[in-house]
């Protein structure tokens, strides 16, 4: 296993996506798992709290998430709360004013 040498999040990235293009730059077979290279499951965080779900967040500091998307992105956390936050006011009910009677809808 390879030792990653990043001391931030943007490091950590660029290294990741570094191995990944080896791989491929190499002719790695098809379906070639970068995995045997470097362990995805315990990369280095660099501050900031755990966040609450961790589920495709990979790495993290006290701005940003690192994840996986057809490369390793780095994405703020702010869109992560406001994802969060939209997921809650879509199940909310709905006003709606009716024969002058104020009623809700729920999804």
């Amino acid at each position: 296993m390879q030792k990653l040498k990043s001391t931030n999040l943007r490091q950590l990235a660029d290294e990741l996506n570094a191995i990944d293009q080896e791989c491929v730059d190499h002719n790695f077979e098809d379906g070639f798992d970068p995995q045997h290279l470097y362990d995805a499951t315990s990369l280095p965080n660099f501050g900031g709290e755990e966040p609450e779900e961790t589920l495709e967040i990979y790495s993290w500091d006290e701005k940003n998430f690192l994840r996986y998307d057809e490369g390793w992105n780095i994405t703020p956390r702010e869109e992560e709360g406001m994802k969060n936050q939209s997921t809650i006011n879509e199940n909310l009910p709905i006003p709606e004013i009716k024969d002058g009677k104020l009623n809700f809808i729920l999804n």
